[in-house]
């Protein structure tokens, strides 16, 4: 007897989602009910720092465990609960819900050719969504980049 397989696509569930930045880290924990820490971090030429974190509790699989979302990091909320993904993780396993709606503008009519208002299907393009995308900052060996601006001057 021959094995009959049927395809099904994965369901996928609507999450709310925050990268972390300068100018959200606090508003980023108070979102997840974490805190705000810094975390030493070496820069180009040896130099160190001190960057922001968001620093959690892990909840579920990940309960005990304290989450550090560093700057870049995504932080997603799904059903009252939160995880941290690295921004490859993050692009890989998640895409933007993409709003689709309707405009009404003048045009012409599609059957006589008067002017007339005319309904128009709108969404976002595949460029405009390619545009959206955050840009992965990994290097190749798996190392993360982050770009520091200290006293205007651009640091690795």
């Amino acid at each position: 007897m021959e094995l009959e397989l049927t395809e099904y696509n994965r369901r996928s569930f609507p999450v709310k989602v925050a990268e972390v930045t300068f100018k959200n880290v606090d508003a980023v924990a108070k979102w997840c009910k974490g805190k705000v820490d810094t975390e030493t971090t070496k820069i180009l030429g040896g130099a160190e720092t001190e960057l922001p974190v968001v620093k959690l509790q892990g909840q579920g699989e990940d309960k005990g465990k304290e989450l550090i979302a560093r700057l870049g990091y995504f932080v997603v909320e799904s059903k009252n609960r939160f995880r941290v993904y690295k921004a490859p993780q993050f692009h890989a396993a998640f895409e933007a819900k993409i709003e689709e709606g309707f405009e009404i503008t003048k045009g012409e009519h599609p059957l006589n050719g008067e002017e007339a208002l005319v309904e128009h299907k709108t969404s976002i393009s595949e460029e405009e969504r390619e545009d959206a995308e955050h840009h992965d900052n990994s290097s190749i060996d798996g190392q993360e980049t982050v770009m520091v601006n200290l006293g205007g001057q651009n640091l690795l």
